[in-house]
């Protein structure tokens, strides 16, 4: 949680001083943020539907 983040990043530099920490908030979207246009694929299938 975020109020234990302080003693976390402490504990981290305790052990590895230079460690890169990442830190992000993760939230769930059940519907409505994504569109998508009618009749066109979506930018995830058109990067795996590409050739070689």
């Amino acid at each position: 949680k975020r109020k234990d983040l302080d003693a976390f990043i402490s504990i981290v530099k305790q052990y590895n001083p230079k460690a890169f920490i990442s830190i992000e908030d993760v939230r769930s979207v059940q519907e409505g943020y994504f569109y998508k246009d009618i009749g066109e694929k979506s930018s995830f299938a058109k990067m795996f539907s590409m050739r070689k």
